[in-house]
């Protein structure tokens, strides 16, 4: 199976020729969320909009390149403020949207009229009040899993945050700030990476959860091999970390995440973040 980009050239060429629509998988994708066309032949749209002034709501696909229809996007907010209600996936399996309803949770994408960004590409940012949901999505799903995520901690960076739950009970599959700020991943074994929680900062945390095989890597160098655990996934919570009450809320944005049922090998690992590192332009 082919995911990616495979080669140096084609990891170049990618800053001038943005690697959309690059990922490729036979089944095993399991939840696929990009601000982008993040899989080749997914048909659907990409986000749901709700815009602020009279709380109308439009989905926007893709333009001709497979990037988020900008155009479409700021045709439908105007000058106003525009808020992400629905994050479809792109996954092609059982469909897990991620999705908040609660119009004074939504994940901002437009303020005033101009698209927010991070290096250059479309960003969605939580407040500390913000999240987005996916719950009851059927029977659990157990390890290995692969999962690469792009987010950025706004300043302040605050300790003790949920990022990214995967799991109802809290410190059982999650993201988080620790009670020093730095970054700890947790699927049954606490483990902390450094220089992952640069405020203002772009980063892409890509991770195979396999218990002592597992593989943890910041924007895909100088990968190491900690145990991570290897409990299941239940839910896709981005902005809190499930099972505490709001104030456990981050103040972070986010672009990407996307999650597989297996672990990939080592040249598939090194294809995705590749193509992930070449569309946000993170070196």
């Amino acid at each position: 199976m082919s995911i990616g980009i495979s080669n140096k050239a084609d990891v170049a060429r990618a800053k001038a020729v943005p690697p959309v629509g690059k990922l490729v998988s036979t089944g095993d994708s399991y939840a696929m969320y990009g601000l982008r066309k993040v899989k080749d032949d997914y048909t659907g749209n990409c986000i749901e909009v709700r815009e602020s002034d009279g709380d109308t709501t439009a989905n926007i696909g893709f333009d001709a390149h497979g990037n988020l229809d900008e155009a479409a996007l700021l045709t439908h907010c105007g000058s106003n403020d525009g808020f992400i209600k629905t994050w479809y996936d792109q996954s092609g399996g059982t469909s897990f949207d991620l999705a908040q309803s609660g119009s004074g949770k939504q994940p901002k994408i437009v303020n005033s009229g101009s698209i927010l960004r991070a290096n250059g590409r479309p960003i969605m940012t939580f407040d500390g009040g913000n999240d987005l949901v996916k719950r009851s999505i059927g029977t659990d799903d157990g390890s290995p899993h692969s999962i690469f995520f792009v987010y950025r901690l706004d300043n302040p960076v605050a300790a003790s945050k949920g990022i990214l739950s995967l799991h109802e009970t809290t410190d059982t599959a999650m993201i988080r700030t620790d009670s020093s700020k730095v970054i700890e991943i947790n699927f049954g074994n606490a483990v902390t990476i450094a220089n992952a929680n640069v405020p203002d900062t772009l980063f892409q945390l890509s991770m195979v959860v396999n218990g002592a095989s597992s593989k943890l890597a910041l924007n895909g160098r100088n990968a190491t091999d900690p145990d991570l655990g290897s409990n299941d996934i239940e839910l896709i919570v981005i902005g809190r970390e499930e099972g505490t009450t709001d104030s456990n809320n981050s103040k972070m944005s986010c672009s990407e995440l996307i999650i597989y049922s297996r672990a990939l090998t080592n040249q598939e690992f090194q294809e995705v973040h590749n193509n992930v590192n070449g569309y946000y332009n993170l070196g």
